[in-house]
């Protein structure tokens, strides 16, 4: 599949596997459900003036249950491990990190270093990720990409996700 910024609706769903899921679908954004290093995803494009201007793909299963059997009906909601978030970051950061090498700022607010890490290290860092007060983001600038890795808190649940946005067309949104 081959995106570029810029591209329109029509054509974005011409090249995207699947359609977009028209219930959560909205205005300038469209919602697909796909799949990133074998975790199921929530993929969302949004368009201004009808271009692609940016991307994020979210783990589902950091998603509330309600959620989770919204968008997957025929299967169980899943609740990770605390220590998978973090496990998941890492895995993902180094999926970005083979394409665009090492990133241009990270910022792992609570623990800088993330090497033998026990239980009770991980419940504290997933409760004050869970709680806002910490997060994890990396970030990748290329010619025409700005990539964020982002593991943050939000209504008390773990979110993580992965946004592209472009550099010359985010000042249309």
């Amino acid at each position: 599949m081959k995106l570029f910024w810029g591209m329109s609706r029509e054509e974005l769903i011409q090249v995207e596997e699947g359609s977009p899921d028209p219930e959560i679908s909205r205005g300038d954004t469209l919602m697909y459900h796909s799949e990133l290093l074998g975790e199921k995803t929530l993929t969302a494009y949004t368009f201004a003036s009808d271009k692609l201007v940016r991307a994020k793909y979210m783990l589902t299963k950091y998603f509330s249950p309600g959620a989770q059997r919204l968008l997957y009906p025929a299967m169980p909601p899943k609740e990770p491990p605390l220590e998978e978030c973090f496990r998941d970051f890492d895995t993902l950061e180094k999926a970005i990190m083979a394409e665009h090498g090492e990133p241009d700022a990270t910022t792992h607010y609570g623990h800088p270093d993330r090497t033998d890490v026990n239980e009770l290290e991980f419940e504290i860092m997933a409760k004050a990720i869970r709680s806002g007060q910490s997060s994890w983001y990396s970030e990748w600038k290329t010619k025409d990409t700005l990539i964020i890795l982002l593991l943050r808190g939000e209504g008390g649940e773990i979110k993580l996700e992965i946004g592209f946005r472009s550099v010359q067309l985010d000042d249309q949104r």
